[in-house]
């Protein structure tokens, strides 16, 4: 009997310390504070989905679309530094890109030129007049190359079309001029400075020019006035060698 009741009494000690043990767990539980949950730019709680995927992106920003590449800005870049080795690389990928472009060969034509690749400026250069035949600005493009090649009278028939596109084309009009003026069609040259006057009345290119052709005709007081008028606007007549080439005959000035 003092056995059975020694065994009860232990049981009871063993189930008091068992409960008290589960009562400070729990107390220990209730005190240990939560995360605070994120909140959004209202400042009300965020969905877990929501939070994670935030965290995520915290760590990696966002990735530059460049799906649309400026071939443009980026040509016009190189040409201004004068890049032409890698314009010419830019040019070749934008023509590949957008081959019916036609300002995409005319800016590879023209890198070529720079490099002295002439075969190459003209492949690019027609092509671009074929895409554009209306745009005068390839047909001039075409003309400079011409012209790099040593053929003056494709150099002339692409600028008189430039020309005929644009009556304001000073460039093509000034070339148009010394191109006949080469060939010898020294009242087509005449016309032609004269139209590049009657829009840019000093340009110096077009004053010698017709200055030059005035005195191949015997107009010595046309030509003088010319050049006193390039002068006066600090210019000088040079032909391609880098030599003077109109001098002030009436007054015996060079």
């Amino acid at each position: 009997m003092f056995l059975v009741a020694g065994v009860l009494g232990s049981i009871v000690v063993i189930g008091g310390l068992v409960a008290l043990l589960s009562d400070s767990d729990a107390a220990q539980q209730h005190n240990v504070a939560k995360p605070a949950p994120l909140v959004n730019a209202s400042g009300r709680p965020m969905p877990s989905g929501q939070t994670a995927s935030v965290a995520a992106n915290k760590g990696s920003p966002a990735r530059e679309d460049v799906s649309g590449e400026d071939f443009v800005g980026r040509v016009q870049a190189l040409e201004k530094a004068g890049n032409w080795n890698l314009l010419v690389i830019h040019a070749a990928e934008w023509t590949r890109k957008q081959p019916s472009n036609a300002e995409a060969w005319k800016q590879l034509s023209q890198g070529y030129l720079k490099l002295h690749q002439f075969g190459e400026a003209l492949d690019a250069a027609t092509k671009a007049v074929q895409l554009s035949p209306e745009n005068f600005l390839v047909w001039q493009n075409l003309g400079q190359v011409n012209l790099a090649l040593q053929r003056p009278p494709e150099a002339l028939v692409a600028f008189q079309r430039a020309a005929a596109l644009n009556d304001r084309d000073v460039i093509s009009l000034v070339q148009e001029g010394k191109l006949n003026a080469q060939l010898g069609h020294l009242p087509d040259a005449r016309i032609s400075f004269a139209k590049a006057l009657a829009v840019s009345p000093e340009d110096v290119q077009a004053l010698c020019g017709a200055a030059s052709i005035a005195q191949k005709e015997g107009r010595v007081k046309d030509a003088d006035a010319m050049m006193r008028q390039v002068t006066s606007l600090d210019g000088r007549c040079r032909d391609s060698s880098g030599t003077e080439s109109v001098r002030v005959v009436a007054s015996g000035k060079m």
